[in-house]
């Protein structure tokens, strides 16, 4: 038992060292690739100071000249003096003033012009002179009156005679002078077989009522539209209102109405009361 003891002791004291030794090679390999890497970047930092040194000579920078040699120092001078003999010195004589711009708008007629102005400026005309423009081939003579000028009295006698040129108003119809009509006893239009049928013409029957009830609901309402009634005769009046003059009449028996052999309502009971409405021309 104690000898298995004494080698596994044996055992984990010679993996220790070994561990050890390995652990101090890493160390030594870390730090000599470390040592190399600083040691490039040492040179190529050298290197890039050199390079950045001489170009700010060239530009006439302030450098430090302890890290640049005598010689290169030498060099960077000869190179700045012929580049400045081949591009020539610059002059100490001052640059003389531009002349002052012409002026932007065009100079009026009798003023003189300025001896500078590099270009060609039109003249304004006159105001007062009248400008004539030829006309190629034509003469005064040639030139035919127009037809406003032709005759004068012709144009005064149009202008005085009022009828020449007037406009003509449409004919009012029946419908139009009755517009807005409210009439009384539900008085519906109806077949005339003793006249044409015309827009001037309207023939209206009821039934039920009194002729002269008819008539005076009828005269009301014409009344009501500014109309003014006027009798001719038992059955017949005239509406007048301004120029519109109508005509009216009463059939108290439209039933019996006829016209020669036929009859002249031919939807008309014995009851029924036709007024007959008319434009007096």
């Amino acid at each position: 038992m104690e000898s298995i003891v004494e080698f596994a002791l044996y055992t984990w004291v010679a993996v220790s060292i070994l561990a050890v030794l390995v652990q101090l090679v890493r160390i030594v390999r870390h730090r000599m690739s470390n040592a190399a890497k600083s040691h490039s970047r040492s040179a190529d930092q050298e290197t890039g100071n050199a390079t950045i040194d001489l170009h700010k000579r060239m530009r006439g920078a302030p450098v430090d000249d302890s890290a640049v040699s005598l010689e290169e120092l030498e060099q960077v001078e000869q190179r700045v003096s012929a580049v400045a003999s081949s591009r020539g010195a610059p002059s100490s004589t001052p640059i003389p003033p531009a002349p002052p711009a012409p002026p932007a708008f065009p100079v009026a007629a009798g003023v003189p012009r300025p001896a500078a102005m590099p270009f060609d400026v039109p003249e304004i005309p006159d105001p007062s002179t009248k400008i004539s423009i030829p006309t190629p081939g034509i003469t005064p003579s040639q030139v035919e009156p127009t037809a406003a000028a032709a005759d004068p009295a012709e144009a005064s006698v149009t202008a005085a005679d009022p009828e020449v040129g007037a406009p003509t108003s449409p004919a009012r119809t029946l419908a139009d002078i009755l517009a807005g009509v409210r009439l009384p006893w539900n008085l519906l239009p109806t077949v005339d077989q003793a006249r044409e049928p015309s827009n001037d013409r309207v023939v209206l029957m009821t039934d039920g009522v009194e002729p002269a009830e008819v008539g005076a609901d009828v005269a009301d309402e014409l009344e009501r539209l500014g109309f003014i009634i006027s009798t001719r005769g038992e059955d017949t009046a005239i509406a007048t209102r301004g120029d519109d003059v109508l005509g009216l009449q009463i059939v108290p028996e439209a039933g019996d109405a006829s016209t020669g052999a036929e009859q002249r309502f031919p939807h008309a009971s014995p009851t029924s009361v036709a007024l007959d409405i008319w434009v007096e021309a």
